[in-house]
């Protein structure tokens, strides 16, 4: 089974543009997920799958959860797509065609395919990363330091850069800028060192915060704010910290729906 899974946060109409590249592809998924942290205010394309988190969970965490659910479909692997994305007609069988562990475009991460089982092996995206930004550069440390096979290739596609980030309104992207500050200092609060400049060969050099998880969010319900909510943004817990859900609002449930042909089935 080839499933592709892609999160969209309010840019619906980049998403529609995806899906409909798909279907001049030369091998196309068996099953599209889509991961809605924008809380279902645009239309959703039909014949997809739609997990919807009732808030905004983040790139890792909605990477988590359809790799989650990849792995329930008993997918060996799956393809993740940002959805600011076209793919071209030979971009899947492109990214299929090698055995590595992890196969990614030479697009910065836009695009990739990894094997469902590698979560196993070295853990999960890390949803402390929250919104967006360093989750993906900690996963490919984590790749590093466990030999994991990983290959780079040319593949067939266009990337609008930053889809996402382009439609925030100045207030919002200065939000969202200090955030990634912070994400950074994180960073290297686990890892020793910026990206490329680590020191650590486990995280927090084995001294894990109490209670911390990477699948803080879709596993401990743990809630984090909304950079674009209001102009004085700050994190509501000091980063680092073990996540602790009774201190934050309870999570809402997480539900998934099937478009097909224009229709919503609700699935529990």
């Amino acid at each position: 089974m080839i499933v592709l899974g892609v999160p969209v946060y309010r840019r619906y109409d980049l998403l529609a543009r995806l899906v409909d590249s798909l279907r001049s592809g030369t091998v196309q998924p068996d099953k599209v997920i889509v991961v809605d942290n924008g809380c279902a205010s645009g239309p959703l394309p039909a014949a997809t799958e739609v997990i919807s988190p009732g808030r905004n969970v983040g790139v890792a965490g909605a990477w988590n959860l359809m790799i989650d659910r990849a792995r329930i479909l008993r997918a060996e692997k799956i393809i993740i797509a940002n959805d600011d994305v076209q793919l071209g007609s030979r971009a899947i069988e492109q990214l299929l065609g090698h055995k590595a562990d992890w196969v990614n475009s030479c697009y910065d991460y836009s695009l990739f395919v990894l094997s469902t089982s590698l979560v196993d092996r070295i853990g999960w995206f890390d949803e402390a990363f929250w919104p967006a930004y360093y989750e993906m550069m900690c996963f490919f440390y984590r790749m590093k330091l466990g030999r994991v096979s990983m290959k780079t290739i040319a593949v067939e596609m266009r990337h609008e850069l930053n889809g996402t980030i382009k439609s925030l309104s100045p207030v919002q992207r200065a939000a969202f800028m200090r955030r990634c500050e912070e994400l950074c200092q994180y960073y290297v609060k686990k890892w020793g060192g910026v990206p490329r400049a680590e020191k650590f060969n486990r995280p927090f050099n084995g001294r894990t915060p109490r209670g911390w998880h990477e699948r803080c969010v879709t596993l401990q319900g743990a809630r984090f704010p909304e950079p674009w909510s209001a102009k004085n943004y700050s994190f509501a817990e000091p980063l680092g910290a073990a996540p602790n859900p009774s201190s934050r609002l309870a999570a809402t449930p997480i539900t998934r729906r099937v478009h097909r042909r224009g229709t919503v089935q609700a699935r529990r």
